[in-house]
Order: C-alpha cells, then sequence, then structure tokens
C-alpha cells in the first residue's frame, strides 16, 4: 500500500499542515509543527526567533564596461544563465551574441555567428536548458532553435512549433518534455507538451491549462492631434496587484495572488492531476504608496499617450489608485527549492519575504538597496543573479552573494533567468 503526498499546506499563523492522501483517507500529521507553533500569530519567521541565522546579501561580482568596447561590454543584456560550473551566459541581444564568462567574471568565449547557417542568429532570443547539458537559444527571425553544447559548440538545430509565430517557451519538463503555449485566452492558459526523439520535436497526446487570471485594467481614450480621431487603450492600474505565474522544473504551476488586503498565497499545483503541491498563505503588514508616487503614475501615464501631440481624453484620477502596495511584485525558486518573494516593504525600499521548500516562512533576508533596482535573473543555491542598467544605459550583469546559516550547494543544472520571448 503506498501514499502519496497530496497537500502541504503553511500559514502565517504558524500553522503546519500536511496531508497524505491514503486509500481516500486523509491523514494529517504534525510533522515541523512544533517549530512553528512558536512562531509571532502575525508575520514573524524563523529568523525573527533566530537572528544569528538571518542570511545577508551582498555584491560580489559586476561583470560590465559602460562606454567600453571588449566583450563585457553590453549594449542589450537581455537575460542571464548559469551552468554547473557556475559559468555565466549572458545573452547580448544588441549584438546578437551568447557570451559565457567563468566563474570570476573572466570572458571565456562567444558564440557570435552571424547569418542564417548553423549556429548563426539573425535575431536571439532567449537562453534556455534543454535535454542533457545541450543549451537551447531562440531564433526569432528564422523561426528556430539553435542548440549548443557546454563547449558553445554547435549540435542541431529545430524549426519553432508554430512557425507562423514566436513559441512561447515555458520549460524543458524533468520528464524531457518541452512546453509551449499553444492558446492563451481570458479563461485559461494552455500549453502543448513536445517530446525530442530522433532528433526531432514531436507532439505528443498531453497538453495542460490553467485558468487565467485577469489583471485590474483602465480604459484610456486618446485623441489625434490633428485629425477627429480617437483610440482606446487598455492600461494596467497603477499598484494594483497582478496575479504571478512560472513553471517549475517538473510540471508543476507556481501561482501567486492577492488574497485579502494584507494577504497573498503561492499554490503549487500538479498541472497533470490539479492536485496541490505546496499552498503557502501569508500574512504581511500592508505599506503604503506615498501620494507623490500615486501622483507620478499618473503623470507617467498621461506622459506616455501625450508625447506625440495627441490629447488624454479620459480622466486619469490618481486619488483612484490602490493606497497601499501590493503583497508581491514577483515569485522567484532558487535552485536549492527555497521560495523568494519580492515585494516592497516599509521605507518604500524593496525586498524580499523567504520561504523554506516546505513552506516554512524563514523571513526577510538583509539585502541591498540597490538590488531593488535591478532586473533580477538566477538564484542558485548561494547566488543570486541581476542585470543593472545604469543612468547612461550600459548594462551590467551582477553577482550576489548569500551569507548565513545554510548548506552551501553546486549547482546542479543548467539555470536561467530567461523567459518565453
Amino acid at each position: 500500500m503506498t501514499a502519496a503526498l497530496s497537500n502541504i499546506e503553511y500559514r502565517a499563523s504558524g500553522r503546519v499542515r500536511r496531508g497524505l492522501a491514503c486509500c481516500g483517507i486523509t491523514l494529517l500529521l504534525s510533522a515541523g509543527a512544533a517549530e512553528a507553533s512558536a512562531q509571532d500569530p502575525e508575520s514573524a519567521g524563523v529568523w525573527d526567533l533566530h537572528p544569528e541565522q538571518r542570511w545577508h546579501v551582498s555584491e560580489g561580482l559586476r561583470i560590465g564596461e559602460g562606454g567600453g568596447r571588449g566583450p563585457a561590454a553590453f549594449g542589450f543584456a537581455q537575460c542571464v544563465a548559469i551552468d554547473p560550473m557556475d559559468r555565466i551566459w549572458v545573452v547580448e541581444a544588441r549584438a546578437h551574441e551568447l557570451r559565457v564568462f567563468d566563474a570570476d567574471g573572466s570572458f571565456v568565449r562567444a558564440v557570435e555567428k552571424l547569418g542564417e547557417g548553423a549556429g548563426a542568429f539573425q535575431r536571439i532570443g532567449h537562453a534556455f536548458p534543454g535535454p542533457g547539458d545541450a543549451i537551447w537559444v531562440a531564433e526569432r527571425s528564422l523561426r528556430r532553435y539553435q542548440v549548443f553544447d557546454t563547449a558553445g559548440t554547435w549540435t542541431g538545430s529545430h524549426r519553432f512549433v508554430f512557425p507562423e509565430a514566436e513559441d512561447e517557451v515555458r520549460a524543458w519538463s524533468r520528464q524531457g518534455l518541452l512546453a509551449v503555449r499553444e492558446a492563451f485566452t481570458e479563461a485559461a492558459d494552455t500549453i502543448r507538451l513536445y517530446r525530442l526523439a530522433d532528433g526531432a520535436l514531436s507532439l505528443t497526446d498531453r497538453k495542460a491549462a490553467w485558468p487565467a487570471e485577469r489583471v485590474p485594467m483602465q480604459i484610456l481614450t486618446v485623441g489625434a492631434a490633428e485629425a477627429n480621431l480617437s483610440v482606446s487603450f487598455q492600461e494596467a492600474i497603477p499598484f494594483a496587484a497582478r496575479p504571478y505565474s512560472f513553471l517549475g522544473s517538473g510540471l508543476d504551476l507556481w501561482a501567486a495572488r492577492q488574497i485579502d488586503d494584507d494577504t497573498y498565497q503561492i499554490r503549487r499545483t500538479d498541472l497533470e492531476t490539479g492536485d496541490d503541491l505546496l499552498v503557502i498563505t501569508h500574512r504581511y503588514e500592508p505599506v503604503s504608496v506615498p501620494d507623490s508616487r500615486r501622483r507620478a503614475a499618473a503623470d507617467s501615464l498621461v506622459e506616455l499617450h501625450t508625447s506625440t501631440g495627441n490629447k488624454l481624453l479620459s480622466k486619469i484620477d490618481w486619488r483612484s489608485f490602490p493606497r497601499h502596495y501590493p503583497g508581491f511584485e514577483s515569485v522567484h525558486l532558487s535552485a536549492s527549492g527555497e521560495v523568494w518573494v519580492r515585494r516592497t516593504l516599509a521605507g518604500n525600499t524593496v525586498g524580499f519575504d523567504v520561504f523554506a521548500p516546505d513552506g516554512r516562512y524563514l523571513g526577510e533576508p538583509v539585502v541591498p538597496a540597490s538590488l531593488g533596482t535591478m532586473n533580477l535573473q538566477v538564484i542558485t543555491a548561494n547566488s543570486i543573479y541581476a542585470i543593472h542598467t545604469d543612468d547612461a544605459g550600459a548594462d551590467y550583469v551582477v553577482r550576489f552573494d548569500v551569507s548565513g546559516d545554510r548548506e552551501r550547494r553546486a549547482a546542479t543544472g543548467f539555470l536561467t533567468g530567461c523567459k518565453h520571448p
């Protein structure tokens, strides 16, 4: 007789529940409950109870040459990926190159052939890991994937599954399936799963779908400056909570949503069975949005639609914008399984809530303010990689090291912050 883990749920009230579904009977176990029950019933985490264990994040490496011409001079660092040797792969979109740096930031090589032939790029897309140690790179103009090994050697190419449009790659699963978005409607997001066999991608009979959550929108009407014409635009309401989702390394969906003014929820769901693998419900202290920022957000919308001389016909009332920041901006999964929730903290600084792989709330790590202004790419077991754009428009790849009471581990696979095109 076997038992399958069907649900783990952690709530900030300090209650941990483990559900084991066995022969139709649900058993509630108390594993981990002793530690959790000692937490503050509002929002205290492990690090609040044990400050000596709190993680600290500090800048450890910066790659870039603002105004330079060398391989570290990035015109547009589109995304970053990390391989098992901690080498840093950067997609340089302006030069249509894939540049590789070792763990100390020294340049190793570039995959830089321009053209239509094998291993060449006309308009480079994002890089993502494939089966084995392969690295797949989307080629947007020619609608294909270029495949390389970790030495940067071209090993093959594959046409986009949907050649009439850019494939929206989600992930290669642990089962060796490529997930490609098939359809996106107001009701659902659907992906189809493909298998690599005999050197070609073939369609399987498997698909997965999840409900699409609405983003709070407002309609703006703009009139042409010198014509009796008007057109309407839908714009996301500034500071409104937006759902966030991504695929894990298996056929599992991670989805975050705001469920109350001071509570957000993260749910990990098996897309094939629909079972919840993990549910985190976290209560936090809301942070007020300064009136100056709310007013500036309204001014930015006006500037966006009138900078070409057009006239904004709709009325934007900045006072109608939410008065508190949402509970999260984005959610990131580390290589060692921790869940990092990026959000605005007290003092209007950007920081993180961190949860252990089993959903226990660890707390807020100490992070430098500069990280809040960067485009976060990858979180390994020991580091955070991000892209920083300076005031002159030059890009830098920055590694932040994470220290504290934790086990240091080497990377076990190719990790990428490159999203679908």
